[in-house]
């Protein structure tokens, strides 16, 4: 009993900053969400009931938003997660000898290289490439592009580049997934004469599913709640309205326009919409 009290003794400073800076907040931009407030007009915090939600529902900047954002959502972590599962099936093909492990682990290291970049040094970079004069990616296509400026064009590069900045999330998630099958699974497969890709199919997949699950629902939750920085080095939401993601939608309201109710709203609905879809495919993959 006296070590039990010891523990929540010891654990309640850290209970405390978890409700300061996240419990409180969440609840504070519920709050606010159901009420009106713009510092430069008054002081006073109107309540203004579900006019809020209303408003968002009906706003065709915001529902364009919305559709914008899942489509980046689904696009980014559908192309990362194939990416990652091909290239981790690869590297758990790679075999050395016992002198030459290092070269294995170095090789492999470097491609944890794109998430450990800040993602503002990664979107300059990006800029760089994207560059219609300059750009690395004009010069090998020998064409002038305008990649970031055209409303075609601006949402596939940024997702392009989301991708390639975040996709060794899903590479060492189902490299460690792979590592952790039976090796007689697979030696039996050998046996049996299986190619690369029937062993991918037939043995590595259908023993990984529940992991795929799990990364796939919480890299969905974060590409759509926090996919801002990226997008605002590279296109600031444009050209017009064709990059604009909801966090950029929920800065200009915030931080430009000073309408906070109505960008606490837009984050409510923004955690709403993400948690759905990631309990979606958390419940497909406690079924797989």
């Amino acid at each position: 009993m006296r070590k039990d009290f010891l523990g929540v003794l010891l654990v309640l400073p850290s209970l405390f900053f978890i409700g300061l800076i996240a419990i409180y907040p969440l609840f504070y931009n519920i709050y606010l969400s159901f009420h009106q407030f713009n510092p430069l007009q008054s002081v006073e915090i109107q309540f203004v009931g579900l006019q809020n939600y209303i408003w968002a529902l009906n706003e065709t900047i915001v529902l364009n938003s919305l559709y914008i954002t899942l489509v980046f959502t689904i696009t980014s972590v559908f192309l990362e997660a194939i990416i990652g599962l091909f290239l981790a099936f690869v590297l758990s093909k790679i075999e050395f000898s016992s002198r030459l492990r290092i070269i294995k682990v170095i090789f492999t290291s470097i491609f944890i290289l794109p998430w450990a970049i800040p993602t503002v040094s990664a979107a300059v970079g990006w800029r760089l490439i994207y560059h219609p004069i300059f750009g690395f990616l004009n010069a090998l296509l020998g064409q002038q592009i305008m990649w970031l400026s055209d409303a075609n064009l601006a949402l596939i590069s940024v997702i392009l580049a989301d991708a390639w900045k975040t996709m060794p999330f899903f590479l060492f998630i189902f490299l460690a997934g792979i590592m952790s099958i039976p090796t007689e699974h697979l030696e039996a497969a050998k046996i049996d004469g299986a190619s690369d890709l029937q062993e991918l199919k037939h043995i590595i997949i259908p023993q990984i599913i529940p992991l795929m699950y799990v990364a796939l629902s919480m890299r969905a939750i974060d590409a759509f709640t926090k996919i801002f920085d990226m997008v605002y080095m590279l296109t600031g939401g444009g050209p017009g309205t064709a990059t604009k993601v909801f966090p950029i939608l929920i800065y200009n309201y915030s931080l430009q326009y000073f309408k906070f109710g109505n960008a606490a709203t837009l984050a409510v609905i923004s955690i709403v919409v993400s948690l759905a879809y990631g309990i979606l495919l958390l419940k497909r993959g406690l079924k797989a």
